[in-house]
């Protein structure tokens, strides 16, 4: 019975941290089009950065998954 117990702990907690990763907002990897600057964003608002202002290159699932990217996209250097 305790094994058991120990091993649903287990399998909430593991759940959990899928889900939370699963409903997070995404970073966005984008070229500002007023200064031909790259950038990396995470917005809060529906619908993500604005497509008006920014060309959109990208978007990861964490800050370090946008930065690696941003250092291997040829228009961010």
């Amino acid at each position: 019975m305790q094994k058991v117990l120990i091993a649903a702990v287990f399998a909430v907690a593991f759940a959990g941290t899928a889900l939370a990763d699963a409903f997070t907002n995404p970073f966005y990897v984008a070229i500002d089009r007023s200064t031909g600057h790259c950038v990396m964003m995470q917005f809060m608002g529906a619908g993500g950065p604005s497509r008006s202002r920014y060309t959109i290159m990208g978007a990861y699932g964490s800050m370090r998954k946008a930065h690696r990217a941003m250092t291997h996209m040829a228009s961010c250097h």
